[in-house]
């Protein structure tokens, strides 16, 4: 029977042997032995970790804060969610990542402004047929919601990502691997995109690629990282990852010279 996920995970728990598991399931939300961040520091630290152990749901979390700029209900920050993880499979709810956000402190729920209203009274007359019956009651009032709000730690890591630079740096450290990365995102850059079988049929016998062994999964995950590739159902090339393979169609150069030649 397969296991039934709900939000009660946390993915930044400290206690390392269960840890090894959390990379798969995930943790109680409750069991987080922080409290919530209240300093810039705090929250970059989180963040950062967050992204590291769940690199494929980045996109959606900085997407999310970069939507609450702007005080957003509940209602409409979750439609944002489901828009932002449709191709990104997640254990989570949008409930339950926007409570995550919260407890790292990029997000902060600010409570609706109540005003005392005279209650408003209903009154109805019934009858039985026979009899008549004056009947008062109060009515209820919904309660007002409360928004949601993207706060300046948050805003400030979310400002400061440069999938560019980050693209740029990879193409660099990773210099030898560069004809693999390019065919890489020019495969992934043919209509309706390629899977991971796909990408490690094209480069399994690439001698490079032997000693150490290196599979399709180590390009993808750093080209995903920054954002040159895009999961949508398959693997695709980003418009930034055009960039890289078609280097005289960008306005910005991506790598030095002498890497765009190679």
């Amino acid at each position: 029977m397969s296991p039934v996920f709900d939000d009660e995970f946390d993915p930044l728990a400290d206690d390392e042997e269960e840890r090894e598991e959390l990379t798969v399931i995930g943790a109680d939300l409750d069991s987080m032995d922080t409290e919530v961040p209240t300093d810039a520091h705090s929250t970059r630290e989180h963040l950062d970790r967050l992204f590291e152990i769940m690199p494929g749901q980045k996109p959606v979390l900085l997407g999310i804060i970069d939507f609450c700029r702007e005080p957003q209900s509940a209602t409409a920050v979750d439609a944002k969610t489901l828009e932002l993880k449709e191709h990104r499979y997640s254990i989570y709810t949008p409930v339950g990542i926007r409570e995550l956000l919260e407890k790292i402190g990029a997000l902060v729920y600010l409570p609706a402004e109540t005003v005392e209203d005279e209650p408003n009274i209903i009154e109805e007359e019934l009858t039985d047929g026979e009899n008549s019956y004056e009947l008062s009651y109060l009515e209820v009032q919904e309660k007002p919601q409360g928004t949601w709000l993207a706060t300046p730690e948050g805003l400030e890591l979310l400002d400061e990502q440069d999938p560019q630079g980050d693209l740029r740096s990879l193409l660099a450290d990773d210099l030898i691997y560069l004809d693999i990365y390019k065919r890489i995102l020019a495969f992934c850059a043919e209509s309706g995109g390629r899977n991971i079988k796909q990408i490690d049929d094209l480069i399994k016998d690439e001698a490079l690629l032997q000693k150490p062994r290196k599979y399709g999964g180590y390009f993808v995950e750093r080209l995903e990282k920054c954002e040159a590739l895009l999961w949508e159902g398959t693997w695709i090339t980003s418009p930034l990852g055009r960039a890289v393979i078609q280097p005289a169609a960008a306005k910005d150069a991506l790598v030095e010279p002498g890497l765009n030649e190679r």
